[in-house]
């Protein structure tokens, strides 16, 4: 098992001396986020797309963070922007439809469900 205490030390280590590495930031909201510190997530995440605007990953990080803050209209602004970087990501389309439906929108909701499932289709007929 991994000592998670002594990693986290390493990696603000290595953001104290190199504030731009957001592998390290990244690494750090991966960790907050297994357990469950959903806050700092967040922050770490932050700072991963204060590094790099368009990292995918990150947006869809934080998104998922924000989701289990039932911070929905920010989580919301994430997948958003997920999306729009990574249009084929099964998993941005289902959380996205998730976050809509905890904000009453069925509706819209059904359709991401629905992107999801034909993109799901499409990647599995690729594959034979």
């Amino acid at each position: 098992m991994m000592d998670q205490t002594g990693a986290v030390e390493d990696l603000e280590k290595a953001t104290d001396i190199n504030p731009r590495d957001e592998n390290a930031y990244r690494i750090l909201g991966l960790i907050k986020l297994g357990l469950k510190d959903y806050p700092t997530a967040v922050t770490e995440f932050s700072a991963v797309i204060k590094c790099n605007p368009s990292n995918y990953d990150a947006r869809l990080l934080r998104g998922i963070a924000e989701f289990s803050l039932q911070s929905f209209e920010d989580a919301m602004s994430d997948f958003d922007k997920a999306i729009a970087l990574n249009p084929k990501d099964i998993r941005a389309y289902r959380i996205r439809g998730m976050t809509k439906h905890a904000l009453g929108d069925d509706v819209s909701a059904q359709k991401d469900f629905d992107n999801a499932a034909e993109l799901e289709s499409q990647s599995k007929s690729d594959v034979k």
